[in-house]
């Protein structure tokens, strides 16, 4: 499980890649606007020059991430309007106790069998991913 994992012109709040591959993108918003803009964010395909808008890249399968979340606030975005195949994970913090609890609201769909070994670099994977936690355990 990865936080802040930049990719090219995409970026994964968290990312979480299981032992056969299988990719979770968790999306985390904290505001109304920005659950919004998160429908706004497009990328443009470096071969075409064709820009597509993230989500309708994820509906379609053609993502890196097998599946995608929205980590949000409880209550604070209706359900009906968040696509069905993202999933819905609410927290409700406590701000006396400081304890967080989460629930698995609905469960994203799987909008593509390839593992996400077959869709990137591995080895350049894993040294990002080094020298990350690296430059972190410097600061």
């Amino acid at each position: 499980m990865l936080t802040n994992h930049f990719q090219a012109d995409w970026e994964a709040d968290i990312l979480i890649i299981n032992s056969e591959g299988f990719s979770h993108e968790i999306e985390i918003k904290f505001s109304k606007s920005d659950f919004k803009n998160d429908f706004k964010k497009s990328y443009v395909n470096t071969t075409t020059g064709e820009k597509f808008l993230k989500h309708d890249k994820i509906c379609c399968g053609d993502y890196i991430c097998n599946s995608f979340s929205f980590l949000l606030p409880m209550g604070m975005i209706e359900h009906s309007l968040i696509p069905e195949h993202c999933g819905i994970i609410e927290f409700y913090h406590n701000v006396d106790s400081w304890e967080t609890e989460f629930y698995l609201i609905r469960k994203p769909a799987k909008v593509h069998e390839d593992s996400y070994w077959n869709l990137t670099d591995k080895d350049l994977f894993i040294r990002k991913m080094a020298l990350n936690l690296l430059s972190k355990k410097w600061k």
